[in-house]
C-alpha cells in the first residue's frame, strides 16, 4: 500500500458541544491535523447554545473516529460529525450563506 497525499485527502468537521465550552477548550485536545474552526450558537427549543466546529485530515491513525472524537470525550466533550451542508456552518465567516455576486 502507498502513502498518499495528505492534501488529497477531505477535510472533515465536527460539532463540538458541552458545557462551559470555548474554542481555546477545544484546541487543547486536537491534533496538529485539526483546527478550530469557530464558535457558533445553536439554537434548542430551552435556549441558545454555545457550540465549536472542528476541522480537519486524516492523517495515520489521527483520525476523526478513532482519535479525536474520543479524546474530546475525555474532555467531557461530545462531538458529531457534520458536512458542509449542515446549518451551522454558515455561522463561519469561512462559510458564507450567500456568495457575493461578481460581475
Amino acid at each position: 500500500m502507498t502513502d498518499d497525499n495528505f492534501l488529497d485527502r477531505p477535510i472533515r468537521y465536527a460539532l463540538v458541544r458541552g458545557h462551559n465550552l470555548t474554542a481555546d477548550r477545544v484546541a487543547v485536545y486536537l491534533p496538529r491535523d485539526y483546527k478550530v474552526e469557530g464558535e457558533v450558537t445553536l439554537t434548542e427549543p430551552w435556549g441558545e447554545e454555545k457550540a465549536v466546529v472542528i476541522g480537519g485530515r486524516d492523517w495515520h491513525g489521527w483520525t476523526l473516529d478513532d482519535y479525536v472524537i474520543p479524546r474530546l470525550g475525555s474532555g467531557m466533550m461530545a462531538a458529531t460529525e457534520i458536512g458542509l451542508s449542515h446549518p451551522v456552518m454558515a455561522q463561519l465567516n469561512a462559510f458564507p450563506k450567500e456568495q457575493p455576486n461578481v460581475h
